[in-house]
C-alpha cells in the first residue's frame, strides 16, 4: 500500500528546496534563493504537513551590520525524515 505523501505531488519549489535539505541545513535566505521565490516558509510548511516531513526551525542569534540583533531561522530535514524525503523526490 502507498503511503499518503507518495500519492501526492510536490511543486517545483518545493522539490528544489527538499533536495537541497537533503544535503543540509539551510538560512532561511538560503531557502529563498533554493526555492526561487521569497515564500520558502510556505515550502516549509507544506512539506511539513502535506509530506508529513520532520523539518526543524533552530534561531540563531547574529548581529547585523547595523548593530541589531536578530534571530534568522535555519532549517533542518531530520534524519528520520530523509528516506520519506528520498522517495517523495524519486516521484515523478
Amino acid at each position: 500500500m502507498k503511503d499518503k505523501a507518495s500519492s501526492q505531488r510536490i511543486s517545483p519549489r518545493c522539490r528544489r528546496l527538499l533536495s537541497a535539505l537533503l544535503h543540509g541545513p539551510l538560512t532561511r535566505e538560503a531557502a529563498d534563493r533554493v526555492a526561487g521565490a521569497s515564500n520558502s516558509p510556505q515550502c516549509i510548511s507544506v512539506l511539513r504537513q502535506k509530506f508529513h516531513l520532520n523539518i526543524t526551525t533552530r534561531r540563531t542569534k547574529v548581529i547585523d551590520r547595523d548593530g541589531l540583533t536578530s534571530y534568522p531561522g535555519i532549517y533542518q530535514l531530520e534524519p528520520e525524515s530523509t528516506l520519506n524525503a528520498q522517495r517523495i523526490l524519486a516521484l515523478k
